[in-house]
């Protein structure tokens, strides 16, 4: 996101403040994999002050307690729910939904999303660093959609390969929940300490394969019921 890295950082005393995109390289970050295909990717923000949530730290405080606080308003998150919706809370807040009409094409729906009774000055500050990154408005989107047609036109052009390799990373993938994970009470079945690794993945496409299996091992016990009772008819 280069082009919005290069605007964010000419702005200085004037202009929306918003989430340093460089803290994504810069901090501590990291990806979870969960049972039935969900997945997580997090980042320590470097300067979590500039979003529109962290006025009401003390109020979260008293409900939540210090520590979980702080990672709600310090980190931020993409949460894939298997197969196709993600929740996003990162640069601004969003719910984006995935939905594949044919082999070669596949609609996405956006919602930008904000907590009930978020004050004005709040919500306008929300909206203006949502206009910066997504859609047609912002810097990210355009990237992310060109990744998207390029991973798309690439799948197509490779049937000769026999998989699409997805290890980056494993020396550093813990089974089970990492030191993060525990602090906010899920339980991965696996914890990887940098967001860039491919682990997440592995998650997703082994409950896909399950899922695929599970489905096959179906059909066919209702073809052989199907075959047995056209015997006994």
């Amino acid at each position: 996101h280069w082009n919005y890295l290069a605007t964010m950082g000419r702005r200085h005393e004037e202009g929306t403040k918003a989430v340093d995109a460089s803290g994504w390289s810069k901090s501590v970050n990291g990806v979870y994999g969960f049972e039935n295909g969900h997945i997580l990717l997090w980042t320590n923000t470097v300067n979590p002050e500039v979003r529109p949530i962290y006025d009401t730290r003390d109020e979260m405080v008293k409900r939540l307690g210090e520590t979980k606080t702080d990672l709600i308003i310090s980190q931020t998150r993409n949460l894939g729910l298997y197969p196709n919706v993600y929740l996003m809370d990162q640069f601004s807040t969003q719910i984006r939904v995935t939905r594949p009409i044919s082999a070669d094409k596949t609609e996405v729906t956006i919602y930008c999303w904000a907590p009930k009774g978020e004050s004005a000055e709040h919500r306008a500050l929300r909206l203006r660093q949502y206009e910066d990154f997504f859609n047609v408005s912002g810097m990210g989107t355009a990237d992310d959609l060109e990744e998207f047609r390029a991973c798309q036109e690439g799948y197509g052009a490779a049937s000769s390969a026999p998989w699409n390799d997805l290890s980056r990373g494993a020396p550093l993938w813990i089974d089970g929940p990492d030191e993060n994970a525990k602090k906010l009470g899920i339980n991965p079945l696996l914890s990887g300490e940098r967001s860039e690794d491919e682990g997440l993945f592995v998650c997703q496409h082994d409950f896909w394969l399950s899922s695929m299996k599970n489905a096959l091992d179906k059909e066919k016990e209702q073809l052989e019921q199907a075959k047995s009772a056209n015997n006994v008819a």
